[in-house]
């Protein structure tokens, strides 16, 4: 089992929403944004070669300056992908950079104390019709600041800009100073909105079963694994995840859908994010069969939990195992990447 937070096969995700609000000023970053902040991150400042193009001008400097506004210059790294804080299972990795992918933006923070990461996507209307469909209320889409925590959401046009504040003195004051800075962030997104094309893949739609069956899962490992792609919850990042960007989140259990039983293996995908999987840093290459390119690594989020990043094409595709040795996923990955190739034949 996992350690530090919890790994769940219910890939929860919570959204709360605030609309209606009016545009106010932009905020300006080269007219005072502080000298002091380090916005280095573990992605580079310049866009990654092949990386997709963003929909706005929408920067993290410019989340950097409306928040020190609100919380303090930074003193820690500003990463542009999404944060593990509260995360389902179904993050580490090509998750991480899904808003990228199709055209949207992170900007993340954590000086271990105070925390926040700003989110920005297009396709407003599709994202909320999903919600609906999946179960969602006034009452769970309303903002909220108090006990530590804040989580809002603003739309302009189509534009929405989702923030989460953690820290020890959060509270209900907070709100709407930080509703009014999510504000001029999405006014700005939507002023210099274009549309932008997604990048096709081979693997983008593709089902779970045609990246690794349960049943070459269960031979391969002598296991009774059963494929789990049926997930409660639903949030921006999952209309983003799997609608928008076309990736997949696919979890082989003992049981599915119950949180009792062997969780055996995570495969998640990232269509066209081949220039996302060159990014990750504490990795080792590997010689996989059938791929371009292969990393194994150790997520450090989560205790005893490996991985190895599969490349073929321009598609990236991460194999997970709690607890499970480096040769059990070597054995795994080359049947991954032997179906990565089919798809795209």
């Amino acid at each position: 089992m996992l350690r530090r937070k919890w790994w769940v096969p219910m890939l929860a995700v919570v959204l709360v929403v605030a609309a209606g609000c009016a545009p106010a000023a932009t905020p300006s970053p080269s007219d005072r944004t502080p000298d002091a902040v380090d916005t280095s991150t573990p992605t580079p400042t310049a866009a990654p070669a092949g990386a997709p193009q963003a929909a706005f001008d929408l920067s993290c400097d410019d989340v950097v300056f409306a928040m020190t506004e609100l919380f303090g210059t930074p003193s820690a790294p500003v990463a542009e992908h999404l944060w593990l804080k509260e995360s389902p299972s179904w993050y580490p990795g090509p998750a991480q950079y899904m808003f990228a992918r199709a055209g949207g933006a992170v900007c993340a923070y954590d000086d271990g104390e105070t925390s926040w990461q700003i989110t920005a996507s297009t396709g407003a209307q599709d994202v909320l019709d999903d919600l609906a469909a999946n179960g969602y209320t006034d009452g769970d889409l309303a903002p909220r600041c108090d006990d530590g925590r804040c989580a809002v959401l603003v739309r302009d046009g189509d534009i929405l800009v989702e923030a989460t504040v953690l820290g020890p003195e959060i509270t209900e004051g907070d709100l709407e100073p930080v509703r009014a800075a999510l504000v001029g962030l999405a006014a700005q997104a939507a002023e210099t909105v274009e549309p932008v094309e997604v990048a096709p893949s081979p693997i983008a739609g593709a089902a779970c079963d045609q990246l690794l069956a349960p049943e070459t899962l269960a031979s391969t490992w002598d296991v009774p694994a059963q494929l789990h792609s049926e997930f409660g919850g639903w949030g921006i990042p999952a209309a983003v995840y799997w609608k928008q960007g076309g990736a997949r989140a696919c979890l082989y259990l003992e049981t599915p859908g119950a949180y009792d039983g062997e969780h055996y293996l995570t495969l998640t995908t990232l269509p066209a994010g081949r220039w996302a999987a060159e990014l990750p840093t504490g990795r080792s290459a590997v010689d996989i069969e059938g791929a371009d390119a292969a990393y194994s690594g150790e997520e450090e989020y989560y205790d005893d939990l490996p991985f190895i990043d599969i490349v073929v094409g321009d598609d990236w595709v991460r194999v997970s195992a709690p607890g499970r040795s480096m040769d059990d996923l070597m054995a795994v990955a080359p049947l991954v990447a032997a179906n990565m190739t089919a798809l795209g034949t």
